[in-house]
């Protein structure tokens, strides 16, 4: 199993690519900039799920550093901004109100639903932008508030394509539930079990877990006598690393079947063999295998940035900038309230395809943003 790293070697790791940007920007010619706009990046930096959310800041960086490179936006020096939401609601409130009072025009944030929507709160008093690269739960742009938009699909798309995908495409129909305590288990869940009954299924049971365990061996006991054909998961990485285990151990022979949350290569190296075969859905294309020029110059540009593979979430904060920016240049202005108006009419095309927002700042065309992924042969491969 991986190590688990420390707050302090996460926050060297920030420290450590911020040094490396600055080292390979020093090798091209320096534009000159007439100011800096300062944009947030609300994230995990630290905690179980901190992974994730550096790729979110390390892609808003390198979206960064490109325009940067160019000369800026209006002239003016990009800065970001990171601030560590530890995945933890009780945080939000003090990261966003740290954020405002710092001057930043926008942010790239949060990660999780369950800091999102609380900081929304924040953000929209203050007139602020949000965009979120994964916060999936409906509630986040049901609020009313204009600030807030997002470049991935939410729950009440991707629930339902994920039941149409187990009951339809692979003919299952015996299906144990397991979620999360947590805003994004009980939304996905909820989407989930609501396409199933009208699609005629009823799940043999949904057993809620509680975020931060580390022994689910009771719910999948409970489980393995309704013999199920898969499970589906509604919940965070960490948890459903033990549970894979678990089941390999205990001899369950289910298919897995999970959410956004899974689409990450810690799921394949620290589950081995446990997760073969599991399905999981993604907001994002894979980025290490795509065939496109565009989108192979950006891999081979983080690798060399920040000395590692881009991962799940990083091509996410990276458009989750770039629009950012891109309504900045639209708008002409670094007014709070301008940037707001042309993040609405934006229409752009990103590396992981259209972006374009709805009236309540949700994404246009969600489905054709959500893919499926099987793990073979210790790989994310496609599913056609």
């Amino acid at each position: 199993m991986r190590k688990k790293h420390t707050p302090f070697f996460l926050a060297l790791i920030l420290v450590v690519s911020i040094m490396l940007n600055a080292c390979d920007q020093g090798a091209q010619p320096t534009p000159t900039f007439n100011g800096t706009i300062k944009v947030g990046v609300a994230a995990p930096y630290t905690g179980d799920t901190a992974d994730g959310g550096i790729q979110i800041w390390q892609g808003a960086e390198l979206a960064a550093d490109e325009v940067n490179a160019s000369g800026g936006v209006l002239g003016k020096k990009i800065v970001i901004v990171p601030s560590d939401d530890s995945a933890d609601p009780k945080k939000a409130a003090d990261v966003a109100n740290g954020l405002v009072s710092q001057g930043i025009v926008a942010v790239v944030g949060h990660k999780d639903s369950g800091v999102s929507i609380p900081a929304s709160v924040i953000y929209h008093a203050a007139g602020i932008v949000q965009v979120t690269p994964t916060s999936s739960n409906p509630t986040l742009t049901s609020q009313g508030f204009d600030t807030v938009f997002r470049v991935c699909p939410v729950d009440t798309t991707q629930g339902p394509l994920m039941a149409e995908f187990m009951i339809q495409k692979l003919g299952l129909t015996q299906i144990a539930v397991i979620y999360a305590n947590t805003t994004y288990g009980h939304g996905l869940r909820g989407e989930f079990e609501r396409r199933a009954a009208e699609l005629g299924v009823t799940p043999l049971s949904s057993q809620q877990i509680t975020r931060g365990d580390k022994d689910f061996s009771s719910t999948l006991q409970a489980i393995q006598p309704q013999a199920p054909q898969a499970i589906f998961y509604a919940g965070s990485l960490p948890e459903a690393i033990i549970i894979m285990q678990e089941m390999k151990e205990i001899g369950l022979k289910a298919s897995f079947v999970g959410g956004d949350a899974l689409f990450q290569p810690e799921l394949i190296v620290q589950t081995g063999s446990a997760s073969e075969g599991a399905y999981v859905s993604s907001f994002f294309p894979d980025m290490l295998n795509a065939q496109d020029s565009a989108a192979k110059n950006w891999v081979t540009e983080y690798r060399t940035t920040f000395k590692r593979d881009p991962g799940g979430n990083s091509s996410g904060g990276y458009v989750a900038a770039m629009s950012i920016f891109q309504a900045i240049k639209n708008a002409g202005s670094t007014d709070p309230a301008q940037i707001k108006a042309a993040m609405k009419s934006l229409n752009i095309d990103s590396l992981i395809g259209r972006i374009s927002f709805d009236p309540k700042g949700d994404l246009q065309e969600q489905r054709a943003h959500l893919r499926i992924f099987q793990v073979k042969n210790g790989e994310f491969t496609p599913v056609p």
